[in-house]
């Protein structure tokens, strides 16, 4: 069959992809004067920051601030450390705009840059409406070997990759479009440059898996081990076109 319009053809098939622009939903590195101040806590009231907006655990509130003394992006960056409850978790609401957050079907890429003290451990995950999507965990010893590693249906994936103290990794997680239960991430790690990639790219399911359709709502950050801290910066949420992604669809 020939068209008498092969261009109009072309453009009306790209249209979508082209309509469908990338969206942030979260990008905070926490050097903003105000919301954030030296050492101080992090700021919670809705419509402070440029897009969702910071929650944290009242347990948590005093094992979380805005350190100076180490960052990627200068001044400031998130320190985590030990809380009362044996765990320090911050979360972000996800969304367009400050005026509110929101949840979405669409393709995400998550990053996360992070810096471990000894004896420490960090979480990042992804969750969708009825628990935790994406899993990737960072952890230092005592003895000052680390590793990053990323888990999958339940299950912590093979590979380990080696990381030193008190140096700057970013953690990609690449999230497929109308996430379900066959859905499966990807996990890179980088060293701080952001885009010389360090070991293989893992993929696998969700760590659990929904029992149909779900969406995107929150990323969670936790630092998990006594007496070690967790630095965190250059925190971002995009949406990205599945065709301009490597993540595995399903």
């Amino acid at each position: 069959m020939k068209y008498k319009y092969p261009i109009l053809v072309c453009l009306l098939v790209l249209l979508p992809a082209c309509l469908l622009r990338a969206e942030t939903l979260f990008d905070e590195n926490f050097d903003d004067t105000p919301p954030y101040g030296d050492n101080g806590p992090l700021p919670t009231e809705a419509g402070l920051l440029r897009y969702g907006q910071w929650q944290i655990q009242e347990e948590s509130r005093d094992a979380a601030s805005t350190t100076t003394e180490v960052s990627l992006s200068s001044p400031r960056s998130l320190a985590l450390a030990y809380g009362d409850n044996g765990r320090t978790s911050v979360s972000t609401l996800l969304g367009f705009d400050s005026d509110g957050a929101r949840e979405t079907t669409r393709a995400l890429r998550v990053r996360v840059a992070v810096n471990l003290l000894p004896n420490s451990s960090a979480e990042v995950l992804l969750y969708g409406r009825d628990g935790f999507l994406g899993y990737a965990q960072a952890v230092m010893n005592e003895n000052e070997t680390g590793y990053i590693r990323a888990w999958f249906d339940h299950t912590a994936d093979a590979n380990r990759i080696s990381i030193m103290r008190n140096t700057w990794y970013y953690i990609e997680m690449d999230f497929p479009d109308n996430p379900n239960s066959d859905s499966e991430y990807q996990v890179k790690v980088f060293e701080s440059d952001g885009t010389t990639q360090i070991g293989e790219t893992v993929s696998g399911h969700f760590y659990i898996r929904p029992s149909g359709n779900t969406a995107y709502r929150n990323l969670s950050l936790h630092s998990e081990r006594t007496g070690g801290t967790v630095i965190f910066d250059n925190i971002s949420v995009e949406t990205v076109n599945s065709s301009d992604s490597s993540q595995p669809q399903k």
